[in-house]
């Protein structure tokens, strides 16, 4: 997820050994071959950024309240969702007491009743599994929102627990654009919008130096204006179930 600084092409990762036989890890671009670094002091930049990125608790509730707000709309149609399933199972038990009736009243014969059951039974038992599932979701969403807030609050700590799959999404959500090292600092256009957003909306960081968002890292195009753009709700809404799917 590296790109040269020299000629913009990937960087690739490899190791070496030395005399010793003991072995050694390096970012290294292919291309120009004027790009060479340690991968331990990459990795260590790279989480000093994200300890950089903190957050006041008033961020964090804003940015727990900006999730539900987001959420709510799903929340809403989970609940239509499961009036609908109790209705459905509902009307299925009436029908099934229904056709006990008939059976009992020698109206529908004995394969009538037989092949008709099985197929209400069969509904009945699907309707009452997608609703606990519904009940489930339900249930799973304010732990999700809750880790998930937290995990926000302490990015570094995020990606050292996680695996390489989870570390490649965690950048990739976080810098949607190329990303450079030129031995000391990290380079790359610009910053996740709604991250950007709420680090600049942060009291604590209103004073620092525009885009100066961390010591270690270089915003190349980015030029603040006295105004922030709130992000999109979809641009919210996926990062957060990028980083921190349910």
């Amino acid at each position: 997820m590296l790109s040269c600084s020299h000629c913009g092409e990937k960087l690739t990762g490899s190791r070496s050994k030395n005399a010793t036989g003991n072995h050694y890890f390096y970012y290294h671009c292919n291309y120009c071959a004027k790009e060479r670094y340690p991968v331990d002091l990459v990795n260590k930049t790279f989480e000093s950024i994200l300890d950089d990125f903190t957050f006041s608790i008033d961020a964090k509730e804003m940015y727990q309240s900006v999730v539900k707000d987001l959420l709510s709309v799903d929340a809403k149609d989970s609940k239509l969702k499961h009036e609908q399933l109790v209705k459905s199972l509902n009307d299925t038990n009436s029908r099934i007491e229904k056709l006990q009736d008939l059976f009992v009243d020698s109206k529908i014969d004995h394969k009538q009743y037989s092949d008709t059951m099985t197929r209400y039974n069969a509904l009945k038992f699907s309707l009452i599994d997608e609703i606990e599932k519904t009940k489930k979701m339900d249930g799973d969403f304010l732990s999700w929102l809750k880790n998930g807030v937290d995990a926000f609050s302490n990015l570094k700590g995020h990606y050292a627990n996680s695996a390489v799959r989870g570390k490649q999404q965690l950048i990739s959500s976080i810098f949607p654009e190329k990303f450079e090292f030129d031995g000391k600092k990290c380079r790359t256009t610009r910053i996740n919008d709604v991250l950007r957003c709420i680090l600049l909306i942060d009291r604590d960081l209103q004073n620092k130096k525009s885009g100066q968002l961390s010591k270690k890292i270089e915003l190349s195009t980015l030029v603040e204006s006295g105004r922030v753009e709130l992000p999109s709700k979809q641009a919210t809404k996926e990062l957060s179930t990028r980083l921190f799917p349910v």
